[in-house]
């Protein structure tokens, strides 16, 4: 029967009456509840019977809430239940029924069962089915006879007005499926027929199950073969498409398929997943061992008609996923077959002799014109060869398009083995390594020390290398990051640990590290004064320290009188070239990868490759046993160890770097750029042609088989006028292809923090002061540790908690402090925040039920608004690493508070404390929600102008006593203060203030409160104020309020240093102290009349420098 249309033929349902029943398998006593269901059309009506635990279980079915909710159930009340206990829930059992179906009913009505987005036709099925299911059999009375107004023959009209029938319940809960055995008494069955029942359906339970076993492993056979079919398509798909685009042939690739076969695979394995191997994997580990446990696990031998019942629920239960599994393959398997028959043939055009007979300058004409430099596309990323994590184990043998789940453009990759690394446009990065749990090739994870040392410190990478198994990064400050097996030093931080996280390699602080290469177990760099420095694994000589040492923990300069330009790391050598283009070499030589000749010995100095004299070398690269070099003239050179044939000379050992003819390649053409892998080869043209050779039995060359070559081979996939960023795996090749630009983006224009170039400018001029400031900031972190948060309670109020607390709490520390320093008193508890994040991600879908009166229709208006928080740093738009953290805390808050719900600006407090809390979301609510009734803040979310205006008055008196004449000048223009102050105040000056410096305020805001933000308002003021006192509205009110206009103004006049300088000067009078002490600890603050001077008070912290200012107050009036 058609659902809907069954339902809407129910003209009511309502409850009659209950009495007390006895089930003659257990004696259990229990009270059965009588439904009685009128249809239309005058074809009468019937009696159902249920049980409270069924009528509850209908209650959790529904995809909505009723306004009547169930009656207790007296679960803790000893047998039997009072008549005033039966008479209520019966009364509550009724009108819960009563209001579901008329719910129902005008959904019905109205047509909602025909809306996809609704579930209203499938609550009507829900209930359909609690109405239908082994109706008219009534449970035998506890007490004969069945009363006529239960009997299924009688008239419902008969009902008695009050029943009096007391019972006492069972508290086993039941679903409809375990109510369907009857309630009829069962006779004592034979011991034979119950055994045979036993072994009947145990022995086709057990044919079931090895069937659907062989089901399962078929269809993974299946979605394996179809994913080797569909690369093949998409092979020939992608070849036949780049063959009509080449100039010779010139065939409109509208002629074929845009469709792509791989995305058809992907359907289909996401289908026969869901759709498929999941109902019978869950036959299989969920179904029959439950029937086999309840059966079989002893001798016990049941009633017969308990095996009947069994068999029928579980043939419809089997019916059931059988036929839908047969649906959902049946239909992605067409859909499949679908994708990989849409290849139309390719038209081929009518030439004629004329036509071929073209003028030289129009084939010209006929060539891929480089892309317009003002387009800006998202990078594509090209992968080939057998992937780390692949699924299928089949390589990829030739260029396919591949999605890196970034969201950004990429800049650079580097790749060591099977790890790799990606450095976006903007300068985050992001990390993929096999060995890492919660990594996968396709999503790599963010490097989240990096995108809070870019939020705090405007610290951006431009460069990063990687090895086997640690990896490099280096700021625009120049400042070097490693981490990953600090084995053998290679990490350079003085120790063999392991790092997980990027920590900075202290002993270059004096540097501005300018390049990076990561060797199998060492790394090296050079410095911008083109020194050189290695450390790590010593073996071999691979340092070129002069000593064949074992290892070295720090970075330890290499002695020479070269300019070193630029450095590669191969698995035991090292290749450095000079600021000349000559190239110098040392470590293992044994299969001739230093190029030295014919010598075995290790080279443990660097050393002058004489054969490359003549040539000016512009980039090299090093692969396990073998390099690769090109000269600026586009010379390709060779040398090592090449069994694989990837030195591209048909020669196994060539210890002197040789010339590879590339010649039978390329035409007018000249190679730019060589990379390396462990042992395949790849070169880049200007014309962005691609050359590859050596190692191919995983595909890693690209050329659409698996045979080693010898010699180069040309790969024609890529456009012209575009970049291509290439990274060479073990088994697998990498191509970024982007529009040519910076890599990093780091102009002015695109951050609210000023220059990046003044900054490095600053760095250069005054490196003596960053040092120390850098030791001191060592020190400052070493006395929260040892002398504050080692005892929080006992050391919070101290005179040096408070010193290191004004001089801003070290970011490195400020996710222990903060959450110590705001505390809990709302008591907010994991499993709060987990049932608002419920709720919140319900209300964002559109499935939750909103109140008319709240604000929690606000969580919708959080995503359009995220991308405006901080958007210089990208780290929170919808691309952005942050989103969904952010998103989520925000939500949960919304839902939390419904009386305040989401207001713009709480978006910055929130990402404030997302980027300081990066790994704990609880964490990062609880302080949300605390702090945002800390102080001021709860008042100016309210949006309440009468409550504000109390903090605004305080504040224009404070302004009067500090800057009378600004006062008055803004006041002579028509500025009060609220037009400057709400924002400031509101978002704690994260709008207007570089995170850093604003951070900081935060900091102290949460040690003085609401009068150091008064403080802080005052010295903007106060050293803007000569350039306000000269303006008039149109200039005075956009520098006040920030306009991108005076960003670059607000950087130079506001530095942060002169900024807290200028706020530790201004002292706090006493009345305006005394005022504010009153806004903030007046718990009746919120309530309407509550300006009355006699109020309960509420205990807060005041730190002593407020209460220094409030005698600096007193002292300043006399």
């Amino acid at each position: 029967m058609d659902v809907p249309r069954g339902f809407g033929t129910i003209r009511d349902v309502r409850l009659i009456g209950f009495y007390s029943a006895k089930d003659p398998r257990s004696d259990r006593h229990f009270v059965v509840y009588v439904i009685e269901v009128t249809l239309d059309g005058g074809s009468g009506s019937f009696l159902i019977y249920r049980r409270y635990s069924q009528i509850a279980v209908l209650s959790t079915k529904l995809h909505f809430e009723t306004s009547v909710g169930l009656p207790p159930k007296y679960a803790l009340q000893p047998y039997p239940l009072t008549d005033e206990q039966l008479s209520h829930r019966f009364d509550g059992l009724r009108r819960f029924v009563e209001q579901v179906f008329a719910q129902l009913k005008q959904k019905c009505l109205q047509g909602e069962q025909h809306k996809e987005s609704s579930s209203a036709g499938l609550d009507m099925q829900v209930f359909y089915d609690f109405l239908h299911v082994h109706k008219n059999r009534p449970p035998p009375p506890l007490h004969p006879p069945l009363p006529d107004w239960a009997s299924p023959t009688d008239s419902p009209s008969n009902t008695p007005s009050n029943l009096s029938s007391v019972s006492t319940e069972s508290l086993d809960g039941h679903t409809w499926g375990e109510d369907s055995e009857e309630f009829v008494s069962i006779s004592t069955t034979n011991q034979d027929d119950s055994t045979f029942a036993s072994n009947r359906l145990r022995n086709d339970i057990l044919q079931v199950e090895s069937q659907a076993h062989a089901l399962w492993n078929c269809v993974q056979a299946y979605v394996q073969a179809a994913h080797t079919f569909a690369q093949a398509t998409s092979a020939v798909q992608m070849e036949m498409d780049r063959l009509a685009k080449m100039p010779l042939v010139n065939i409109s690739s509208e002629s074929l398929s845009s469709s792509c076969p791989i995305d058809g695979w992907k359907h289909l394995h996401d289908a026969c997943g869901q759709g498929v191997i999941h109902p019978v994997r869950n036959l299989c580990h969920e179904v029959f061992p439950d029937v086999k446990q309840r059966f079989w696990n002893n001798t016990t031998i049941h009633p017969l008609n308990r095996y009947k019942t069994e068999r029928i629920a579980l043939e419809t239960q089997l019916q059931a996923s059988i036929a839908s599994a047969i649906s959902a393959f049946r239909d992605a398997h067409n859909q499949f077959i679908e994708t990989q028959t849409l290849i139309t043939p390719i038209p081929v055009p009518v030439t004629s002799s004329m036509d071929i007979l073209q003028d030289e300058n129009s084939i010209d004409e006929t060539l891929p014109e480089p892309a317009p430099a003002t387009a800006t596309p998202s990078s594509q990323v090209y992968v080939w060869g057998r992937l780390p994590d692949a699924i299928s184990p089949q390589p990829l043998l030739r260029p396919t398009k591949h999605s890196i789940g970034i969201g950004q453009d990429l800049a650079k990759v580097a790749c060591g083995g099977d790890r790799l690394l990606f450095l976006t446009a903007s300068g985050e990065v992001y990390s993929y390594s096999p060995d890492e749990k919660g990594q996968s090739f396709e999503s790599p994870q963010l490097v989240e020390q990096f995108a809070l040392d870019k939020a705090l410190h405007r610290s951006v990478i431009v460069a990063i290398a990687c090895g086997p198994q640690h990896s490099l990064a280096i700021s625009h400050l120049g400042e070097l990051y490693t981490w990953g097996s600090g084995e053998d030093g290679r990490l350079g931080h003085g120790d063999i640990r392991d790092r997980h996280t990027p920590r900075k390699v202290m002993s270059l602080l004096g540097q501005q590290i300018v390049q990076g290469s990561c060797g199998g177990a060492h790394s090296a760099v050079v410095t911008a004064s083109n020194q050189l420095y290695t450390f790590g694994r010593g073996k071999h000589g691979r340092l070129g320290l002069g000593s064949n040492v074992h290892f070295h923990m720090t970075p330890e300069a290499v002695a020479s009188l070269c300019q070193w330009k630029q450095v590669f790391c191969g698995w035991n050598f090292t290749i450095a070239v000079s600021v000349q283009g000559q190239v110098f070499s040392w470590g293992k030589q044994a299969e001739g990868q230093c190029g030295l000749g014919y010598i075995e010995a290790d080279q443990l100095t660097p050393v002058l490759i004489e054969a490359l004299s003549p040539y000016n070398i512009v980039h090299v690269a090093c692969g396990y046993t073998h390099t690769l070099a090109v000269s600026d003239e586009g010379e390709l050179f060779s040398w090592g160890l090449g069994e694989y044939g990837q030195l591209g000379k048909e020669t196994i050992y060539q210890p002197v770097p040789q010339i590879v003819d590339v010649s039978t390649c390329l035409a007018d053409d000249r190679v730019t750029r060589v990379y390396c892998g462990a042992f395949h080869s790849v070169a880049t043209t200007e014309h962005n042609v691609m050359l590859t050779w050596g190692l191919n039995v995983y595909g890693a060359c690209g050329l659409g088989h698996t045979i080693n070559k010898d010699t180069p081979e040309r790969l024609d996939c890529f456009n012209r006028g575009y970049e291509l960023i290439v990274a060479c795996g073990h088994k697998f090749t990498m191509v970024v292809e982007r529009l040519n630009g910076p890599s990093v983006d780091l102009s002015p224009s695109q951050t609210t923090h000023g220059s990046f170039q003044k900054e490095e400018d600053l760095r250069r001029t005054k490196k003596v002061s960053w040092l120390l400031k850098k030791i001191e900031s060592i020190n400052y972190r070493k006395l929260w540790r040892t002398r504050i948060l080692r005892d929080w309670e006992s050391a919070k109020d101290s005179p040096l908690a408070h010193t290191l607390w004004r001089q801003g709490i070290p970011p490195s520390l400020r996710s222990k402090v903060w959450p110590l320093a705001i505390g809990n008193v709302l008591k907010i508890t994991p499993d709060m925040y987990q049932l608002y994040r419920e709720r919140a991600a319900q209300t964002r879908l559109g499935n939750m039920q909103l109140p008319s009166d709240g604000r929690e229709h606000t969580v919708k208006l959080i995503h359009t608004d995220l991308p405006r928080t901080f958007p210089s740093l990208k780290l929170f738009d919808t691309s952005g690493p942050y989103f969904g953290y952010l998103r989520e805390v925000l939500e949960t808050y919304a839902c939390y508070r419904p009386d305040l719900g989401y207001i713009q600006g709480m978006s910055y407090i929130a990402a404030l404390l997302c980027l300081h809390i990066p790994t704990d979301r609880y964490l990062c609510f609880q302080c949300l929600a605390n702090v945002m009734v800390h102080e001021h803040l709860f008042t100016f979310y309210l949006l309440n102008i009468e409550l504000s205006n109390d903090y605004y008055i305080l504040f224009d008196i404070f302004f009067d006593v500090q800057l009378p004449l600004l006062r008055q000048h803004l006041s002579h223009l028509g500025v009060p203060s609220s037009m400057f102050l709400m924002n400031w105040l509101q978002t704690l000056y994260l709008q207007v203030l570089p995170l850093e410096v604003a951070s900081r305020v935060f900091d102290c805001f949460l040690l003085d409160g609401v009068l150091f933000l008064f403080r802080t308002a005052l010295a903007i003021l106060t050293m803007l104020g000569p350039k306000l006192m000269q303006s008039e509205l149109d200039e005075a009110l956009p520098l006040l309020q920030r306009h991108h206009m005076y960003h670059t103004y607000w950087l130079e006049i506001l530095p942060e240093d002169k900024l807290f300088e200028t706020i530790a000067s201004i002292n706090t009078p006493s009345h305006v102290y005394m005022g504010v002490e009153q806004l903030v600890q007046n718990v009746y603050f919120y309530q309407p009349g509550s300006t009355s001077p006699s109020f309960p008070q509420q205990k807060v912290r005041r730190s002593r420098y407020a209460m220094s200012d409030q005698l600096d107050g007193f002292m300043g009036g006399l």
